[in-house]
C-alpha cells in the first residue's frame, strides 16, 4: 500500500506504477521489478506485432514480451507468466498448434534476453535500451510462424 520505496531513483514520478498502479493487487516491496501489464501493453502496441493471428507478427509479439520480461523481471518470472499465459489460452480453447507456437517463441525470447543488458533495478531509461534490444533481437531471429 506504499509508494514506490526507491522514489524517483526508479525514473518515474508516479510511484505506484511499481505495481501497476494497484498496490493492494500487486507486492514488490523492493521496487526492483517493471510492471508487467506495462511490458505486455508495449508488446502489443509495438508496430511489428499482431495478435490474435498465428503470423510472424504474432510470433514477435510473444518473443518481444518474453523477452523483456526476462531483461526486466528474470527468465524465472517471465517463464512462470508465460505458461501461466498461455495456460489460460489453452483452456480458452487456443489451438495446440497456436499454443505450440507460443511456447516457442516466448522461449525465444527468454533466450534473446541473455543478449540484452538486463535490468537488476528498474530504470526507465534502462527500459527503453532493453525495449529497442528485445525489439532487435526478435526481428532477428527465426521465429516459429505458420504461413496463411
Amino acid at each position: 500500500m506504499s509508494e514506490d520505496p526507491i522514489g524517483f531513483v526508479g525514473g518515474d514520478v508516479n510511484f505506484y506504477r511499481y505495481v501497476g498502479n494497484s498496490p493492494v493487487k500487486y507486492i514488490d516491496s523492493l521496487g526492483l521489478l517493471r510492471d508487467p501489464g506495462g511490458i505486455f501493453d508495449d508488446a502489443l502496441k509495438h508496430p511489428d506485432s499482431n495478435s490474435g493471428t498465428n503470423d510472424r507478427g504474432n510470433a514477435f509479439q510473444h518473443c518481444f514480451a518474453s523477452c523483456m520480461m526476462a531483461a526486466e523481471n528474470g527468465s524465472a518470472v517471465a517463464a512462470s507468466l508465460g505458461w501461466a499465459f498461455e495456460g489460460v489460452n489453452n483452456f480458452n480453447g487456443q489451438k495446440s498448434a497456436g499454443w505450440a507456437m507460443d511456447t516457442i517463441n516466448n522461449a525465444k525470447g527468454r533466450q534473446n534476453a541473455t543478449c540484452v543488458e538486463s535490468n537488476k533495478w528498474f530504470n526507465k531509461e534502462k527500459s527503453k535500451k532493453i525495449t529497442a534490444s528485445c525489439a532487435t533481437a526478435c526481428k532477428n531471429s527465426k521465429l516459429f510462424y505458420m504461413e496463411f
